[in-house]
């Protein structure tokens, strides 16, 4: 029976790098860039078929939504998380179908109140 061998193969001080194909680059760049593009070339015609009824100023809006818009804008204008009031009020506007730019203005109005409030 031999002796197991104790010695210890040197590792090489550079290590090699396998060099890409042309075959895996293409591959990569079609999957990462050519198709995502394509998609969002597909994709557009969404932007054209979008309605903006939800984005309307003043055309019906009822009295108490119209109070609420302007209560959630005021309390999201000084909302203490800076950054975090706009998707909010986003999403809340979206959400409950209500009008979207006076919320909007109105937290912006409200934003520099935080501030100085020291939120």
């Amino acid at each position: 029976m031999s002796k197991p061998s104790l010695r210890v193969k040197p590792t090489p001080l550079v290590r090699k790098t396998r060099i890409p194909t042309k075959r895996k680059v293409q591959g990569f760049i079609k999957r990462k860039i050519i198709t995502p593009f394509i998609s969002a070339l597909k994709g557009i015609k969404d932007v054209y078929t979008f309605k903006f009824s939800n984005f309307k100023l003043k055309d019906g809006i009822k009295p108490h939504e119209l109070s609420l818009v302007i209560v959630l804008g005021i309390i999201f204008g000084l909302w203490p998380i800076l950054g975090t009031g706009t998707p909010l009020s986003l999403f809340i506007s979206w959400y409950l179908k209500l009008n979207i730019p006076i919320m909007q203005a109105l937290h912006v109005i409200f934003t520099p109140f935080a501030i100085a409030l020291g939120n």
